[in-house]
């Protein structure tokens, strides 16, 4: 099933590697919604878990919330198969602030129940494999700065009538707003040809920074914090200036993409 979040529906590690696992099962569906689709899933699926090879779940932020909890004591119930975690992390939500807390292993509380690890969270303990969406091509295309500046946001951030409002006003130039319920092309469209990037998004950061951008988050909750290659901290009042000490991470496409390709090596040698 599908989400009006643009990252959620790119962060599958299928979409990406299938041609790695010819003969898997894909299912997509987003954890914690659709209560009754969720139960008919668990009742068709217990008797394929119980036969699998292997179970891989991924990504998104699917740790560290109350909401995902019962789904993932289900999906990692399996008995006979090694189950692996692909690029997911770590998620206290809020679009309107960052949450500079690092949460430590108490927060990751499924943990022992995966035989192998890969999350995109970064200084955390745990073997980092970023969100595997850095490999769509999208990424290849060759950036720009013919946008400006892109104001990146959340779509539950219309809910805030003042947010938006406030975060522009401080800029003397222009600011082209998107969000993440747009269509695809639109809104990686807008990040790959800006000069700089204001997002409260995850993947919003994420991506502009694979294009090269220098990137302020003003928002994001808990994920915007653990990325490896950081966007700089910022708040709606002071994001001009922040921009300048943002750095750039020309290596981190190519880093990215190479470490999910070794994950997915590395997964094949363990267990297939």
């Amino acid at each position: 099933m599908g989400t009006n979040n643009i990252g959620d529906n790119l962060c599958s590690p299928y979409s990406y590697f299938k041609q790695r696992f010819p003969k898997a099962r894909h299912l997509e569906f987003h954890l914690g919604e659709w209560e009754r689709y969720r139960l008919y899933l668990k009742v068709k699926l217990s008797p394929i878990l119980i036969k699998s090879k292997m179970l891989i779940i991924g990504g998104g932020g699917l740790l560290g919330l109350d909401l995902f909890a019962d789904d993932l004591r289900f999906w990692t119930s399996a008995p006979f198969c090694p189950k692996v975690l692909w690029g997911a992390g770590h998620n206290a939500h809020n679009v309107l602030q960052v949450d500079q807390t690092n949460p430590s292993a108490l927060h990751y509380d499924r943990m022992k129940k995966f035989d192998k690890i890969g999350i995109r969270d970064w200084g955390v303990g745990y073997n980092w494999v970023p969100c595997v969406s850095c490999v769509a091509p999208e990424f290849s295309q060759s950036p720009s700065e013919d946008a400006g500046i892109v104001a990146a946001m959340h779509y539950e951030t219309r809910s805030s009538a003042a947010f938006i409002p406030e975060l522009i006003g401080k800029s003397k130039e222009p600011v082209d707003v998107v969000f993440n319920d747009d269509a695809p092309e639109k809104f990686i469209g807008k990040l790959r040809s800006a000069k700089a990037v204001v997002t409260n998004s995850y993947h919003a950061a994420y991506w502009a920074i694979l294009f090269g951008k220098r990137v302020a988050v003003v928002g994001g909750g808990s994920k915007v914090n653990l990325l490896k290659h950081r966007p700089v901290l910022a708040s709606t009042d002071n994001w001009i200036q922040k921009l300048e000490e943002a750095e750039l991470y020309p290596q981190a496409l190519e880093e990215c993409r190479d470490r999910n390709t070794d994950f997915c090596e590395e997964i094949i040698q363990s267990y297939l």
